[in-house]
């Protein structure tokens, strides 16, 4: 019986490869390689604590207890893991930089407000809660100072696609 739940769990654990195909920039694409390999890795762990647990001889606690804690340590492996991104399209937030933001930030400048331009360096300086995805989906849906508030126009969808963008495009440099 042994045996049988060992080999189930170990070819259960070859199934665990995700393909995820995304249109954005290679900085995002590698983000979410490595988000998918931890999750992978965090589903094995899980497996063999699963495995460990049903192996022990004399253990204090009932396998039902030990299927709840391998269940529960894979769920909260793959909540972290997958919490972090938010990842959304970089191209079609080029497109909605374009006809919403381009006015005002054109090449990731800011003609109403020269040193807060959407450079890496800047962003990190003034953008709130640093420079990363969740922080300019604030910006650009409460807006702030002389920025207009865009919640009310554009969808979460298009402000995390304009915000990935932002962010890939500060990384890689506003004159590439």
């Amino acid at each position: 019986m042994k045996l049988a739940i060992i080999a189930a769990l170990i070819a259960s654990s070859s199934a665990f490869t995700i393909k995820v195909e995304v249109p954005a920039s290679e900085v995002l694409r590698r983000h979410r390689q490595i988000a998918v390999r931890y999750i992978c890795l965090g589903l094995l762990f899980a497996h063999l604590y699963f495995l460990y647990l049903l192996l022990l001889p004399h253990a204090p606690f009932t396998r039902p207890q030990a299927v709840k804690a391998a269940v529960a340590g894979a769920a909260v492996t793959v909540g972290v893991a997958v919490s972090p991104a938010f990842a959304g399209d970089v191209g079609a937030g080029e497109q909605v930089f374009n006809a919403n933001c381009a006015a005002c930030h054109a090449g990731g400048q800011n003609v109403i407000m020269p040193d807060k331009t959407l450079e890496k360096a800047a962003l990190e300086q003034y953008l709130a809660g640093g420079r990363n995805e969740k922080a300019v989906m604030t910006q650009v849906t409460n807006g702030k100072n002389a920025m207009p508030a865009f919640g009310g126009r554009l969808s979460e969808d298009d402000i995390a696609n304009v915000a990935s963008y932002v962010i890939a495009t500060s990384e890689a440099g506003w004159d590439e």
